[in-house]
């Protein structure tokens, strides 16, 4: 934006332009002032002032005639005789602090010997950008059902200005319930997480626990994105997924028991095979093998639940599914061949 000022005598007019404008906060701004010297007389002493706004910081300063010094935020230019139609030029470049928001007033102000001081305000529009990045991962990997899974969300703000009102929208997997957060809580369907303002190059951490359902099992994944109320120029790094693989796990327990404890050829034996799950998880697609000892032919093989037994020598038996705690029982009775005699 170009502003001009022209002294009232006529003597000094001068401008003072600012680029960019809009400017983002975190990067550069230049003041470009321009005096003339325009009569009727020559200007004497000629002072320039320039005071800068608060949320920049002074970078450099150069002029084409005199001198200039900047101290606790003013810059002062000496740029002594100016003849009638002679210029002077002065650039002054600052650091628009990454956390100034809305608009700074430049006020600049140039004098002379005999003359009335001119003065131009400036205003510059800041607007802010911020890149913010996410990484997410999942622990543990694997998980058993009915454990807890901690995501963990880290999320860094690489500028250039301050990111205010930094958020993690957070989409759970099916087969996963919402648990605890120091920062984040479910907020109509996702789990929203407030990590407030972000200066530049500051990271935050937060995690979301998790309960695992008990019926679950394969690979979950949570798909976590970061916002804020600033512009971001790059939105492809503001998503982050984390997954875990699921795994059940079950211990199966075998009890084998024969009756009766002795046999000769012709006589039948019954074994009695009880199958337990410990857990800690539902077992599923059960099958139970049983090798029938060659002195003895299969009679029968009846089971409590499950889709039957197959085969004569080695006897196959699928139980099906078995929850934690629970049992179920296979019955197999054989007789004694002629020639053999049994001893279980």
């Amino acid at each position: 934006v170009w502003m001009t000022s022209v002294n009232r005598e006529g003597s000094l007019p001068f401008s003072k332009v600012d680029d960019p404008d809009p400017v983002v906060a975190g990067t550069n701004l230049t003041y470009t002032l321009s005096v003339s010297s325009t009569g009727p007389s020559d200007a004497e002493n000629v002072l320039l002032v320039d005071t800068l706004p608060a949320g920049v910081q002074f970078l450099s300063v150069t002029q084409d005639r005199g001198s200039c010094l900047e101290s606790l935020g003013v810059v002062s230019c000496e740029l002594g005789h100016m003849p009638v139609g002679a210029g002077a030029t002065v650039v002054i470049t600052v650091a628009v602090l990454p956390d100034t928001i809305d608009q700074i007033n430049n006020q600049a102000a140039v004098s002379a010997d005999a003359t009335v001081p001119s003065e131009v305000n400036q205003n510059t529009t800041v607007i802010d950008w911020a890149d913010l990045s996410i990484a997410s991962e999942a622990e543990p990997d694997p998980v058993l059902p009915g454990g807890t899974v901690t995501f963990t969300l880290a999320v860094t703000n690489s500028g250039p200005s301050m990111a205010r009102n930094v958020v993690v929208n957070n989409t759970l997997p099916a087969g996963v319930t919402f648990s605890s957060s120091p920062d984040c809580a479910p907020n109509n369907g996702v789990i929203s997480c407030d990590f407030g303002d972000m200066d530049l190059n500051e990271f935050k951490q937060s995690y979301i626990v998790v309960d695992v359902d008990q019926d679950s099992e394969g690979l979950v994944s949570s798909v976590a994105t970061v916002f804020s109320s600033a512009f971001d120029p790059r939105p492809g790094n503001n998503s982050s997924s984390a997954s875990t693989h699921v795994v059940p796990e079950s211990d199966l327990m075998v009890v084998k028991k024969v009756s009766p404890g002795e046999a000769v050829s012709g006589d039948t034996i019954t074994y009695t095979l009880t199958i337990t799950n410990d857990g800690p998880s539902p077992a599923t697609g059960v099958e139970v093998i049983d090798m029938l000892p060659a002195e003895v032919d299969k009679v029968s093989a009846d089971l409590s639940q499950g889709s039957g037994c197959l085969g004569t020598s080695t006897i196959i038996c699928r139980l099906g599914d078995l929850e934690v705690g629970a049992s179920a029982t296979i019955t197999i009775v054989v007789v004694v061949a002629g020639w053999a005699i049994a001893r279980p």
